[in-house]
């Protein structure tokens, strides 16, 4: 929220500048209104086109009203221009587990553990797909870590 207010004042002061709008868009997107800003995104990509910001927003927007292909390869793009970025990862394995690509979800959550192991949404995630496969062993695991994170978060 912080992130997008600031985005929005920086706007309201410099309204000719492009980037805010895109830190806005991207950041609520994040907040889950990305449905709501799927116009402005549009807008803003069809200027930048491969801004790894603007894909993973829209990514995100797409994932969000369950257009999972469309999502999948906006988050593909973004990631391969922000490979470090474990959100994009996360959203990207969401994708292509809402497209029924399960096993190549999975091996992009390897990619998010290795970036940020504490993001609960990837093992709750792994959880999700490791049931679907009748992999009770790796589910429960995945069960575990969550609770473990939960029990540390302040």
């Amino acid at each position: 929220m912080d992130a997008a207010v600031a985005a929005e004042r920086v706007i309201e002061l410099e309204p000719a500048r492009g980037y805010p709008r895109v830190l806005a868009a991207a950041a609520r997107t994040r907040m889950g209104e990305g449905a709501a800003m799927m116009r402005t995104i549009d807008s803003l990509t069809e200027g930048a086109p491969g801004d790894p910001m603007l894909l993973a927003a829209r990514g995100e927007a797409r994932l969000e009203a369950d257009r999972f292909t469309e999502a999948g390869a906006d988050l593909e793009r973004a990631l391969r221009a922000e490979p470090g970025d474990p959100f994009t990862a996360l959203a990207l394995a969401r994708a292509l587990h809402g497209a029924g690509a399960d096993q190549e979800a999975r091996h992009v959550l390897l990619r998010v553990f290795a970036l940020a192991p504490h993001l609960e949404g990837a093992w709750m995630l792994l959880a999700e797909i490791a049931a679907a496969r009748g992999d009770t062993a790796e589910r429960d695991s995945a069960l575990v870590r969550v609770m473990a994170l939960r029990a540390a978060a302040p």
